[in-house]
């Protein structure tokens, strides 16, 4: 969360009102299993296949302003869920390289997976561009901000790559 919000603090301030204070939910609703903790993440995306984009405890709602969920963000920024994925068309331990997320890099997302034995692990978005559980490691793994716009905000530019950037305007 740190590089997170150092990223948000160098490029995005100047933003800041023209951002919504989106719920990014954390969801740590949990199942056991002998000694494996199962996450509601897991539970939706491997088990049953039924993404959502309902946050279930306030506690797990990050926001910056306590009104609309927990209010332990500094900035309004977080990184994109499972589920979300799931939705844009990842879908666990299928290649698909042809959605718009996929980008050939190994990205964290703000799911937890389980915790099994030693290990926690947490969904990512593979360089295959299938949604992976993978043990969490601070190595090979991008983190992808992701800020939401205030309604009427427009956006102009390019195609969102680095060379040809949006502009909100």
């Amino acid at each position: 969360k740190g590089v997170i919000d150092d990223w948000y603090k160098t490029n995005m301030t100047s933003y800041t009102l023209q951002l919504e204070d989106t719920v990014f939910c954390n969801d740590r609703s949990y199942t056991t299993s002998g000694s494996a903790l199962y996450f509601g993440a897991y539970t939706r995306l491997t088990t049953n296949k039924t993404p959502t984009l309902k946050c279930q405890n306030t506690k797990d709602k990050f926001t910056v302003d306590a009104s609309n969920g927990n209010g332990a963000l500094t900035y309004p920024v977080g990184l994109i869920t499972a589920d979300e994925i799931a939705y844009a068309g990842g879908v666990n331990r299928t290649i698909n390289s042809s959605f718009y997320l996929y980008n050939n890099e190994i990205q964290w997302t703000f799911s937890p997976s389980d915790i099994s034995g030693p290990y926690a692990y947490e969904f990512n978005l593979s360089d295959s561009g299938n949604l992976l559980v993978s043990v969490v490691s601070g190595g090979g793994r991008v983190a992808r901000p992701v800020v939401s716009l205030k309604p009427g905000i427009t956006v102009t530019g390019g195609p969102g790559t680095a060379e040809s950037p949006f502009v909100i305007s």
